[in-house]
């Protein structure tokens, strides 16, 4: 018991009265229910209930996810609080695709000095045609990028030559860079080269060496290889290799 029974029978009305503004779990629980369902109406507050005396009101907010109730503290006049708290979304993470690059071949293919002549001569460029076999010595060569070395004698516009009619013949952008490499022989090098180890090997053949010593001052100026009749290939220039006993010697008085 109370040494104040006046004081405390006075708290005790208080208390009962603020009470009073408390909505009962029913109506706690319904509340919530329509919150959620009700998610794009703007927040509305409740009128004072009656006999209440301008009690406290609460307030409810339609969040677009879901809500999660949160019980705050007890109140200095013994009564409980709750809201509603909007749980955050969590962004969607986007992943960059990368693009597919594909590598179209050349719609004329060049990958030797020897495809560059084959092109001249059938755009019949003579002249553009012996510039490449006398001067031309391949470094690397890629789709549409040419690495060459040079001849002493070679026009310096030999190089924008290449990269212009390249580009024009194949239908593909070429780049054509001198490299300070030394690069392999030019064609005509090699023809000659070819040439004149065939010669020598005529010139070793029994059959030949016996020929030029019975005709004084007979010389070999060209080795052809015959091929049997009907059967197609071979060099025009007659550069095809020596074959045994079919060798043509022209000889020559001095």
């Amino acid at each position: 018991a109370s040494n104040r029974p006046v004081q405390a029978a006075e708290m005790l009305l208080i208390r009962l009265a603020h009470a009073a503004d408390l909505p009962t779990l029913d109506e706690a629980l319904k509340s919530l229910e329509n919150g959620a369902s009700s998610s794009l109406q703007p927040p509305r507050s409740d009128g004072p209930r009656p006999g209440n005396g301008g009690g406290e009101t609460m307030s409810r907010a339609a969040p677009a996810d879901a809500v999660a109730p949160v019980r705050g503290s007890v109140a200095s006049g013994g009564g409980a609080t709750m809201r509603l708290v909007e749980q955050s979304a969590q962004p969607v993470p986007v992943v960059p695709v990368q693009p597919v690059v594909e590598e179209l071949a050349p719609a004329v293919p060049v990958t030797s000095i020897a495809d560059i002549v084959a092109l001249a001569d059938k755009q019949r460029n003579m002249q553009f045609k012996i510039l490449v076999k006398n001067c031309v010595r391949l470094v690397s060569i890629k789709p549409g990028r040419l690495e060459i070395n040079l001849t002493d004698d070679a026009p310096k516009t030999l190089l924008t030559d290449l990269s212009q009619k390249l580009s024009e013949w194949t239908g593909t952008r070429w780049m054509v860079s001198l490299s300070r490499e030394q690069g392999g022989r030019t064609i005509n090098e090699t023809e000659t080269a070819r040439r004149d180890s065939m010669l020598s090997d005529a010139r070793a053949d029994p059959d030949v060496a016996a020929i030029l010593s019975r005709f004084p001052g007979a010389k070999i100026i060209n080795v052809r290889i015959a091929t049997p009749a009907g059967q197609a290939g071979g060099d025009p220039d007659g550069m095809d290799g020596i074959g045994s006993g079919d060798d043509t010697l022209a000889p020559v008085e001095e």
